[in-house]
């Protein structure tokens, strides 16, 4: 069973490059630097974008087929049902360094990832 993810909506500056920025947040998103996230699907264009998008069954579902396979078999189609969430991040060049941009929906376990990275983009204060 997939927990439903978080809706996020964020827009940060780091003081690092653009294609270090992007380097960071993709390792981040596909495993290369600590942590896998089982089921989440990432499309990056190379430049700028990352998109991630996990599919899953969604908890209601697999109650209504446990208990429709009790009574009928046709509960068991409820396990047919999906649903999709979608998190995009984008990064630009601004004067001083990268703006971040991180919104849609993700699990929490990938976002305290994420953020993790681009604090680690940041100077110690």
């Amino acid at each position: 069973m997939a927990d439903p993810g978080v809706a996020v909506s964020q827009d940060t500056t780091v003081p690092a490059s653009r294609a270090e920025t992007y380097q960071r947040l993709m390792a981040a998103v596909t495993g290369q630097a600590g942590g896998y996230f089982d089921g989440f699907e990432v499309a990056g264009d190379g430049q700028s974008t990352i998109n991630i998008t996990r599919r899953f069954v969604p908890q209601w579902a697999i109650v209504v087929a446990v208990i429709g396979a009790l009574c009928f078999l046709l509960g068991l189609l409820a396990l047919l049902c999906r649903q999709t969430e979608t998190c995009t991040i984008q990064v630009w060049e601004v004067e001083g360094g990268t703006a971040v941009r991180i919104a849609g929906v993700t699990g929490a376990p990938l976002y305290n990832n994420l953020s993790m990275h681009l604090n680690s983009l940041r100077p110690p204060q």
